[in-house]
């Protein structure tokens, strides 16, 4: 994680203020000084909910591990299968589609675009992944049962059984559990709200219950499979395919529909069998709070549909020992607004291929030397439509040779799949930097990964740990205002205390030998500026050294690497962005010949 924090401080640094963004720029408002330095976040507050649970099934007599030490191969452990055996894996108890977040079998086939049989293969394949395979290497061991009951009961939940966490503090249900049902996580409501500060309202003659939390109240009814949500003026009615009811006297949700009804952003942690609910804007907010003065920096983008032109161009020369020097000229055209982007790529590749290539003993035929000497690409990427076009004649030309494709032919591919990923998906990210970016959405987003690889019931306390480490060295506290700018120095021991924790007891485990940052953010004509020099030096000897400079819409910057005094790398580049004359393109333009990936797979899948 401490070289995560270190990338994104040197994104932060190098990157900031410069108009290259993923997203269209605006030129921040005059900054207001930076604001005091809030207490951290509390963790009580609000999060999200739900996700399927497996459903406990009993003991099932399946074939046992054979005792013969040379593991058979899938097919024939299949074929030896009694019929008996194959129907109590294929009953799919818990179900699979439960764990990978769906909602029923069918909702899973149509999305993975399967049949039933390849469903059911796929449950022999898990069956006989558990016998043979998983617990092949035992120091990879995912399902720590132990440590993970020392943990929950660390975290301060019940050593097994089903768990709900608010941002990172589990909730106490002190007199009815969670359980599931129908598939779906149930939970009591009082202690729920309770613990999201919201309070709740029961009408017993209409057995309707209102939750208010902030300025939203949501209605239910008990046994209906409705949930009407007001936020303002606004009102709006969710289906929910488990219906709120009461047992033993306590009224249960679906914690997944309330939660997400709420603005929560909501978790499945299949280990810790916890729905994980964060309150992702506050969480966010409490981080941004410490930075301030480094938020200035960072592009904001048009409640309108404006969209933003971006021109960038690099050049690169590199010295090696023993050859020629080499020059590389790169340039990039992107215009964008908040839902659709296009992207044109050209680079002068001319003096890299004539120097090397006969180097080699390589040489290519005139016209493929002279698409990859001027190589050039697009991109288009329609969010709306889920649809990403490729154009890039080089690879074109080569795919040629195995495929029915022309050199000018665009790729079309779906990026509907992302829709099917939890936090971690694009579409997520685009929606949390689609109102502009900030230091602590940054920190929240490099965190994602925890609830698709990981656990998510650690998202929480990751994100903090993480944005308590980058503000301990370029938060707000960190600067000196010197005249009108702020001044932020970090030096080689900042580097070492961000990367280990800690400064380590012998100059042997330093990564650098000197290691200086100087940052200064000012104003200049209403707009942000930025100035940035750094040095970093390895054995004595200077590793990279560079300087960055950006107002407003315009940035510029200039690098080198040096590696032993045998090479040496400088970059120069520059960018500006403005506001757009026209729309980007949201397709191919009209008469362009379109390869689908479906034309592509064609050729491989047929026989």
């Amino acid at each position: 994680m401490k070289k995560q924090i270190l990338a994104l401080l040197l994104a932060c640094v190098l990157c900031i203020g410069c108009p290259m963004s993923a997203l269209a720029a605006e030129t921040p408002e005059t900054a207001a000084p930076p604001a005091p330095i809030a207490a951290a976040p509390d963790a009580s507050a609000a999060s999200e909910p739900d996700c399927i649970a497996p459903v406990p099934s009993e003991a099932v007599e399946l074939p046992a591990d054979p005792e013969e030490p040379e593991i058979p191969d899938f097919e024939t452990w299949c074929a030896q299968l009694s019929e008996e055996a194959r129907a109590e894996i294929l009953k799919d108890d818990p179900p699979l589609w439960s764990e990978y977040g769906y909602d029923s079998r069918e909702a899973m086939l149509a999305d993975w675009e399967m049949t039933a049989e390849d469903y059911d293969e796929m449950l022999l394949w898990a069956y006989y992944w558990s016998l043979y395979l998983e617990d092949e290497d035992e120091d990879w061991d995912w399902d720590d049962s132990e440590w993970i009951e020392e943990t929950r009961e660390q975290m301060g939940a019940p050593r097994t059984g089903l768990a709900v966490m608010l941002n990172g503090k589990f909730v106490s249900f002190p007199d009815a559990q969670p359980e599931i049902t129908d598939g779906r996580t149930m939970t009591p409501l009082r202690a729920l709200a309770d613990a999201m500060g919201a309070q709740t309202q029961y009408d017993a003659a209409a057995r309707r219950i209102t939750v208010t939390l902030g300025g939203d109240t949501l209605c239910f009814t008990v046994g209906e499979p409705e949930l009407t949500v007001t936020a303002g003026d606004r009102t709006r009615t969710v289906s929910l395919d488990c219906a709120p009811y009461v047992k033993d006297g306590r009224t249960y949700v679906p914690v997944r529909f309330l939660a997400e009804a709420a603005g929560y952003t909501v978790q499945w942690d299949a280990a810790f069998d916890t729905a994980v609910l964060i309150d992702r804007d506050a969480l966010i907010a409490s981080i941004d709070r410490d930075f301030t003065i480094l938020n200035r920096l960072l592009p904001q983008v048009a409640e309108n549909e404006q969209a933003w032109k971006t021109v960038t161009n690099a050049a690169a020369l590199i010295d090696m020992e023993g050859m020629p020097s080499l020059k590389l000229q790169f340039g990039a055209e992107t215009t964008q607004n908040s839902r659709v982007g296009h992207m044109k790529l050209h680079a002068d590749l001319s003096d890299l291929l004539e120097s090397l290539l006969p180097q080699f003993g390589v040489t290519l035929e005139p016209d493929m030397l002279a698409t990859l000497s001027q190589a050039e690409a697009e991109v288009i990427v329609n969010q709306e439509e889920g649809k990403l076009y490729l154009r890039c004649p080089a690879v074109m030309q080569f795919l040629a040779a195995v495929l029915p494709v022309e050199a000018n032919d665009w790729i079309e591919l779906s990026i509907d799949w992302t829709e099917r990923l939890s936090d971690t998906s694009t579409q997520q990210l685009l929606e949390l930097f689609r109102s502009g970016m900030t230091i602590g959405k940054t920190i929240y987003a490099s965190q994602l990964d925890t609830g698709l690889y990981g656990y998510p019931v650690m998202t929480y306390g990751n994100t903090l740990d993480m944005a308590q480490s980058l503000a301990a060295v370029c938060g707000d506290r960190c600067f000196a205002q010197v005249g009108s700018e702020y001044v932020l120095r970090f030096d080689r021991d900042d580097y070492e205390r961000l990367v280990y924790g800690e400064l380590p007891e012998t100059d042997d485990l330093y990564d650098y030998s000197r290691f200086d940052l100087l940052v200064r953010i000012g104003e200049r004509n209403g707009a942000p500026t930025l100035n940035a020099e750094f040095y970093i030096s390895s054995d004595g000897r200077e590793y990279a050294s560079g300087t960055l400079s950006a107002a407003g819409t315009q940035a510029f910057c200039s690098i080198l690497f040096v590696e032993a005094d045998s090479s040496r790398v400088s970059v120069d580049a520059s960018a500006k962005t403005e506001p757009a004359e026209t729309a980007p393109l949201s397709a191919p333009p009209a008469g362009s010949h379109i390869v689908t990936q479906e034309d592509l797979l064609m050729p491989i899948t047929q026989p």
